[in-house]
C-alpha cells in the first residue's frame, strides 16, 4: 500500500482514535488451521484510519476511490465494520467533530441509529428539553432518569411516524429519493427503487416495464427489469398477456397512476378462482399486485409492478398512499432517464451504422477534435497523411491525425463563418462549403461544409468532411463509386476491382498497388465469393457492371 497517506493523520489525531478502535484480534475459543503469525499479514490501522477519513473529507464515493489508497474493498470493510462497532460516535463523543483534521465530515451519517428492541421504542416519546433531545418514557419526568450521552444529531431527530407505517418524510427515504434522482443509469436507477420498495412496501417481487412497444396491444418494452424471484420466460408473458384483466381496466381508466388487482376484483375468493391467478400468480406465491403506471400523454408508457405473497397480506392504506407520493419521483426519474438513453442509443446506433457505409464520412466539432469518423474515413486520412502504399502498413485508427489540407480549410472557413455571422439576429441558418483537392494525387479531393445546429441547441458549429476519389482512367464497367456494389466491398477491394474493370491483368494490378501475384488472386476470388458471382473473369465482371447499373 501506498504509505504517503499514512502519515496524513497527525500524531495528535492519532493518539486519541488509536485507543478506541474496535479489537481485531483472534477469538480464543476458534480453532484456526494456521498458527500465529501465519498467513496474510494485518493491514496497518493507521494507515486505513487516514485512507478512510480521506475518502470521508472528500466525499468520495467508494466505487470511485483512488487506486493509489490501496484496496477499496479493505478500506470499506473497515469502514462499515468501524461504524457498526461505533467508533466513530466515539470521536463524536470525544469532541474529536471540531479537530481540523475531521472537522466538515458528515458526522450525521457516520453514527449508526441507537439500536434499541422495537417494544421499547413504541412506548416512548421525544420531548425538548433544554434546548436538546431525549428519549422519555412514558410518566417519566424530562430531565430525570434520560438516557445519558452526547446531544443527539439532527439525523436521529427524524419526524415522528406511526410505527410500521411508512412515510415520505423520514430522513432515510429521503436520502433513498436522492439517490434515485441522482440515476444516470438504468441499472443505478433500478437498484435505487428496489432499495426505497424494500424499506417502505415490503415484497417478494417487483419488475419494471420501461418504454412499452404499443401497450396495449403487446406487454413488450424497450427494457424489461426484474428482481431475481420474478425472472419468467418469455412464453409465460405471452400466455399472461392473452387473458391479462388488467387491460380493458387500464384502458377505460386513461391516467391513472397507482391501482391494485383488488381494485379490478373486489371479492378475492373470486380472484384466487380465476385461470388468471391460479395459473401465472399462484405458483409463484404472489396473492397481491400493486402497479404504479407512468402516462406520456394518452398512452401508457411504463409501469411498476409490485407483488406480494399472502403471508404479506394486501397492501395497506398507508402503503397505498406512501406509493402515491413516490409516484411522481419515479415519473421524474423516468421523463429525464428514458429520453437521455433514447438520444444515447441512436447516436450509438448511427456511429456503429455508419462503420459499414462506404462513404467516407468524417465530423469535427469548432476545435477541429474528432466527433465520429467511420473506418473508411480514417482510412482515407491515413492516405492523405502517407499516401496509398505506405497507408497500407499503418492501422488507421492508430495514427489518425486530420491532414493538414484539411485543417487549413477548416480554418479558413471558420474565418468566413465568424465574418458573416450575424449572431443569430437575422433568423438565418449559415452553411459554408469548399472542395478541395490532394496536393500529390489529383483523383482524391475532399467535400467541407461547415454548419450550426438548431438555434435552440447550444452547440457551436461543426465540420462534415466527405472523402471523393475518382478513377483517372474510364472505367469499362459503369462508375462503382456510385453504385450499390459500394456497400459490400471495403476500399482495397474497390481500388482492385476498378483496376480489373478497366482490363488489367493480375499482374498489372499487382504491380499498381504494390502486391504480389497470389495475393491479387486471392482477393478477387473473395470479391466475387462475397458479390456471390461465379463463372469467368469476363463474366463476372460483366456481371458486375450490370448490377452496378440496376443497383442489385
Amino acid at each position: 500500500m501506498n504509505t504517503v497517506i499514512s502519515s496524513s493523520v497527525s500524531d495528535d489525531l492519532w493518539s486519541k482514535a488509536e485507543p478506541h478502535l474496535p479489537c481485531h484480534g483472534r477469538p480464543s475459543d476458534k480453532v484456526y488451521r494456521r498458527a500465529d503469525g501465519g498467513g496474510r499479514k494485518p493491514v496497518d490501522s493507521r494507515y486505513i484510519f487516514s485512507a478512510v477519513l480521506y475518502v470521508l473529507r472528500h466525499q468520495i464515493a467508494w466505487r470511485a476511490t483512488p487506486k493509489s489508497l490501496g484496496s477499496i474493498s479493505t478500506l470499506h470493510r473497515y469502514f462499515l465494520m468501524w461504524k457498526k462497532q461505533g467508533f466513530f460516535e466515539k470521536l463524536y463523543q470525544l469532541g474529536l467533530a471540531d479537530h481540523p483534521e475531521t472537522k466538515g465530515l458528515r458526522w450525521a451519517m457516520l453514527i449508526a441509529p441507537p439500536q434499541r428492541p422495537l417494544r421499547e421504542i413504541a412506548h416512548e416519546q421525544p420531548a425538548a428539553v433544554a434546548g436538546r433531545s431525549e428519549w422519555v418514557k412514558p410518566g417519566a419526568v424530562p430531565g430525570a432518569g434520560a438516557r445519558a450521552g452526547p446531544p443527539l444529531l439532527a439525523s436521529r431527530l427524524r419526524p415522528a411516524v406511526s410505527l410500521g407505517e411508512p412515510s415520505i418524510l423520514d430522513s432515510r427515504i429521503q436520502s433513498r429519493i436522492l439517490r434515485l434522482h441522482g440515476s444516470t443509469e438504468v441499472s443505478a436507477f433500478w437498484s435505487a427503487t428496489q432499495a426505497i420498495l424494500r424499506d417502505t412496501v415490503p415484497n417478494n417481487a417487483t419488475v419494471a416495464y420501461l418504454d412499452f412497444l404499443d401497450h396495449p396491444k403487446t406487454w413488450k418494452s424497450a427494457r424489461i427489469l426484474s428482481s431475481p424471484n420474478a425472472s419468467v420466460p418469455v412464453d409465460w408473458f405471452e400466455r399472461r398477456w392473452k387473458m391479462d384483466f388488467t387491460i380493458p381496466f387500464i384502458h377505460s381508466h386513461q391516467g391513472i397512476k397507482l391501482f391494485r388487482f383488488s381494485d379490478i376484483i373486489q371479492d378475492p375468493a373470486e380472484l384466487r378462482r380465476s385461470e388468471y391467478f391460479r395459473e401465472f400468480f399462484e405458483p409463484y406465491g404472489w396473492h397481491h399486485t400493486a402497479v404504479l403506471g407512468f402516462w406520456n400523454r394518452r398512452q401508457l408508457s411504463s409501469a411498476v409492478v409490485i407483488r406480494r405473497t399472502k403471508d404479506q397480506g394486501e397492501f395497506k392504506p398507508a402503503e397505498i398512499e406512501f406509493l402515491k407520493k413516490l409516484h411522481p419521483h419515479i415519473n421524474t426519474v423516468l421523463r429525464r432517464l428514458i429520453p437521455s438513453h433514447k438520444d444515447q442509443a441512436k447516436l450509438r446506433w448511427l456511429m456503429e451504422s455508419a462503420q459499414d457505409i462506404p462513404e467516407a464520412l468524417m465530423f469535427l466539432d469548432w476545435n477541429l477534435e474528432l466527433l465520429h469518423g467511420n473506418s473508411e474515413a480514417l482510412a482515407q486520412c491515413a492516405v492523405w497523411n502517407f499516401g496509398s502504399r505506405e497507408a497500407r502498413a499503418y492501422n488507421p485508427r492508430q495514427v489518425f491525425r486530420i491532414p493538414e489540407e484539411i485543417v487549413q480549410a477548416c480554418t479558413d472557413l471558420k474565418a468566413d463563418w465568424l465574418g458573416r455571422f450575424a449572431g443569430g439576429l437575422d433568423g438565418k441558418e449559415l452553411t459554408l462549403s469548399v472542395k478541395i483537392p490532394h496536393s500529390k494525387d489529383n483523383r482524391r479531393a475532399a467535400a467541407i461544409s461547415l454548419a450550426s445546429a438548431s438555434r435552440e441547441a447550444i452547440f457551436k458549429p461543426s465540420f462534415r468532411v466527405q472523402f471523393e476519389y475518382h478513377t483517372a482512367e474510364s472505367l469499362a464497367a459503369p462508375d462503382l463509386n456510385q453504385s450499390s456494389l459500394l456497400w459490400r466491398l471495403t476500399a482495397a477491394e474497390r481500388d482492385l476491382l476498378e483496376l480489373a474493370s478497366t482490363g488489367c491483368n493480375n499482374g498489372e494490378i499487382a504491380v499498381r498497388l504494390h502486391k504480389s501475384v497470389n495475393t491479387v488472386k486471392h482477393q478477387l476470388t473473395s470479391i466475387y465469393s462475397k458479390l456471390g458471382i461465379d463463372g469467368s473473369r469476363s463474366r463476372r465482371l460483366k456481371i458486375i457492371g450490370t448490377k452496378a447499373v440496376a443497383g442489385f
